[in-house]
């Protein structure tokens, strides 16, 4: 969220259209002000989006599923979880302690950590700051590494809608996601590691042109 707060400063003038450089930011995104936030229900703004765990067998064919298709099955449910807000299920997606690197984002220093405190922190920035939020996959890639090892690049666009003082916006942010992939003893992929390069964001009115 700080890097939200930081990304657009200036003053807005009459009749302009906010962007970058010509938005101040304390006017309408400080949503930690008590009652300055009035949050809607995520359903208007975000569909509804049907959760596929994974699972072994592809019903379809018939045949067990690869590793590639595995893997890219978690990383599309990671995606729709945090939309979903399920927070409780995402935990089964990791190994005990990935490593994070999410500094373009909130400045933190990359680190292993726990995946509890991974999940907790994505909790409290999706269900504080933003009344929806939708993770776009555009690009999904899986490498393997050995039979035990991948590595997954994908492009991605995350959505943030914001609500303040009776305005809607949307911060939208544009990067690149790098996960690495370990197979268990027990047979499934987890991820344990997750590295996110920023691209390029925006802040807009909602409604107003992409």
């Amino acid at each position: 969220m700080a890097r939200l707060e930081s990304v657009c400063a200036g003053n807005r003038t009459e009749g302009s259209n906010p962007s970058l450089s010509a938005i101040d930011i304390n006017a309408y995104v400080k949503i930690k002000v008590a009652g300055a936030v009035r949050f809607l229900t995520a359903k208007l703004v975000c569909t509804a989006v049907k959760f596929h765990p994974v699972d072994l067998l592809n019903t379809k064919k018939g045949a067990p599923m690869t590793d590639k298709d595995q893997i890219k099955e978690i990383v599309q449910n990671v995606a729709q979880l945090q939309d979903l807000k399920q927070w409780e299920k995402l935990e089964h997606y990791f190994v005990k302690k990935p490593y994070i690197d999410s500094r373009a984002l909130n400045g933190e220093a990359p680190a292993a950590i726990s995946k509890r405190r991974l999940i907790d922190g994505w909790r409290r920035e999706i269900g504080s700051y933003f009344y929806a939020t939708r993770h776009f996959i555009k690009r999904l890639a899986v490498r393997m590494l050995n039979s035990r090892r991948a590595k997954v690049t994908t492009a991605v666009e995350h959505v943030h809608y914001v609500a303040d003082r009776g305005e809607r916006y949307v911060w939208t942010v544009r990067g690149t996601i790098d996960y690495i992939f370990i197979k268990t003893t027990g047979g499934t992929w987890k991820i344990s590691q997750m590295i996110f390069r920023l691209q390029d964001q925006a802040v807009r009115p909602l409604g107003a042109a992409a």
